[in-house]
């Protein structure tokens, strides 16, 4: 396997490499310093870029990546080219999988896999092994058949779409810390990480912050692609016997059926009381019932309507599919 480095990469981390050591920093100058008495030009430049390459490999600065991606024999098998670039900070720092066609026209296609990191990161083994264990460990499931990862296409709403990509991220970042710590490659600290992101991505469909919903990710013994996004795009799919399902068939960002907009709030139906409450709504809805859920300003609205207690509205447009918001036909 053939790791290609760009050059100034490589020649960023031999001088911080270099300064972190007197004995490498005196190799340095040994092996460059006679360069300087050549003229300038391509001639002296290649000297130089060629002993940094050297210099590179001497001071054990590819040894991290070439190791990590031994790790993981499937990235080594499926792709085609391998690629280190220098990053602007440790931000833009990763790994990606690009994919094209095949040069030789055959049908086939061209896998190239792309690391960015820092001369600092280089220099710092650790540091560097923490961050992209994790990274290609996406990798090797996108190269995974068994995964099956793939590009989803999406037709809804954009803000629907950016929450379930954000909450699939989250779940896929789970299912790789899960098996990076049975690999001993991982920390609890990390998990628990994660499981604050979890409780964030999923807050408005995640009661008490159940550990048993986390955990049947993170310590899946295989999931794939399918998995993990039917779990975004519908969170009660993961949930299990510990977990509180909301009555209705839509989530975050679906629409309510009452009043047919997009919502996060949806009222949930499990106390004795909400049977009450699913009667008045049923006088203002009824072909309506609890199992369709709705937003909690319609439960409330109209329920309080029916009793005449607060404003009353006028739903009957929205009963024959108008999505236009009730109008205030009474005030007392």
């Amino acid at each position: 396997m053939r790791i290609e480095y760009d050059p100034n990469l490589i020649e960023q981390a031999v001088f911080l490499k270099a300064r972190m050591d007197r004995r490498l920093e005196r190799e340095l100058h040994t092996a460059t310093d006679p360069f300087y008495a050549s003229a300038p030009g391509h001639a002296r430049e290649s000297k130089f870029s060629e002993t940094y390459s050297q210099l590179f490999h001497r001071f054990g600065l590819d040894e991290v990546i070439a190791a990590l991606l031994a790790e993981r024999p499937i990235i080594a098998e499926r792709a085609h080219r391998f690629l280190v670039r220098r990053a602007g900070g440790v931000k833009d720092g990763g790994a990606e999988l690009f994919v094209r066609p095949s040069a030789d026209g055959a049908g086939g296609a061209e896998q190239t896999v792309v690391i960015a990191v820092t001369a600092e990161q280089l220099c710092d083994g650790e540091s560097l092994q923490l961050y992209l264990r994790r990274e290609l460990l996406h990798i090797a499931d996108m190269l995974d058949d068994r995964f099956g990862y793939r590009k989803e296409e999406w037709e809804g709403p954009a803000s629907r779409r950016n929450l379930v990509r954000d909450r699939y991220g989250v779940l896929w970042n789970g299912y790789v810390e899960g098996r990076l710590l049975s690999e001993g490659r991982s920390t609890i600290a990390e998990v628990d990480r994660l499981k604050r992101a979890f409780d964030r991505a999923f807050a408005t469909d995640y009661y008490g912050a159940d550990p048993a919903v986390f955990a049947r990710v993170v310590y899946a013994g295989s999931l794939t692609h399918c998995d993990l996004w039917t779990w975004a795009e519908n969170f009660t799919a993961l949930g299990t016997g510990a977990v509180k399902s909301r009555v209705g068939k839509t989530g975050t960002g679906d629409l309510c059926p009452l009043c047919r907009f997009p919502t996060c709030d949806w009222h949930w139906f499990e106390s004795d009381r909400d049977a009450t409450i699913v009667a008045r709504v049923r006088r203002v809805f009824p072909k309506w019932n609890a199992d369709d859920g709705a937003c909690r300003q319609c439960v409330e609205s109209s329920a309080a309507w029916s009793e005449n207690v607060a404003l009353g509205f006028d739903f009957t447009d929205r009963l024959r599919g108008d999505p236009a918001v009730g109008r205030v036909v009474s005030a007392r």
